[in-house]
């Protein structure tokens, strides 16, 4: 085997600056899309929690209608088998956690002292929807 040549030890730099790339345009699209498919299921679940009041069956429904559109798209997120930077899953992760701890404060509060009232739930549709629209927002600046 012969010795890499100078040309050759760029040519593999270059390749692999190309290839990391790749990889964090391809995983920015995933974390976006993940973010704005949630957003939406999230508002829509909230809405229709607001308006179902105490009817327990229509909630459970809508929960499991939730849980079933988190899960396919982040199926589709991971199915894509790349890897992105730390820094774009630490702040996908960031905004998880937060709309998370939206959705159980807007629930927890909601469900008890708000069912039916849709003044309170159509506001907080939109406002689960933020911290997911800053993630997004935060990766397309990036």
């Amino acid at each position: 085997m012969s010795e890499p040549t100078g040309s050759d030890a760029a040519r593999s730099l270059a390749d692999a600056e190309r290839i990391a790339t790749l990889v964090r345009a391809r995983t920015s699209q995933n974390v976006v899309s993940w973010l704005a498919g949630t957003a939406v299921a999230s508002a829509f679940y909230l809405t229709g929690v607001g308006a179902a009041g105490r009817e327990w069956d229509w909630i459970a429904m809508l929960s499991g209608l939730l849980g079933t559109a988190v899960v396919s798209v982040t199926a589709l997120f991971f199915s894509t088998d790349v890897t992105g930077a730390r820094a774009q899953l630490r702040r996908w992760w960031r905004a998880v956690l937060v709309w998370l701890l939206v959705l159980g404060v807007a629930l927890g509060v909601g469900l008890p002292l708000f069912p039916g009232q849709l003044w309170f739930w159509l506001p907080i549709a939109v406002v689960s929807a933020v911290p997911l629209m800053v993630g997004i927002a935060l990766e397309v600046r990036e």
